[in-house]
């Protein structure tokens, strides 16, 4: 009797180890997806912070300055 109670007690530890393990790995999980939403939201607000201290003059003179001149049978056009 005393031994199926060590037995038992045995496997009730085994398998309360288990769970916490278990926990642990999904609070880590947790805690690295909240990691990268914070990194991301960081990053887009550090590039529209930039985006936004661009002038319309400015950010229509680059538009213009990139484009793609192509030869073709009628003659060159820029696109």
């Amino acid at each position: 009797m005393v031994a199926n109670q060590q037995t038992f007690a045995n496997l009730f530890k085994n398998q309360l180890w288990s769970l916490t393990q278990l926990c642990v790995d999904v609070l880590i999980s947790i805690s690295k997806n909240l990691l990268r939403r914070q990194t991301a939201v960081a990053t887009a607000t550090h590039y529209s912070s930039d985006v936004n201290k661009i002038s319309p003059t400015e950010a229509s003179s680059s538009c213009h300055k990139s484009f793609i001149t192509y030869t073709n049978a009628t003659g060159s056009k820029n696109i």
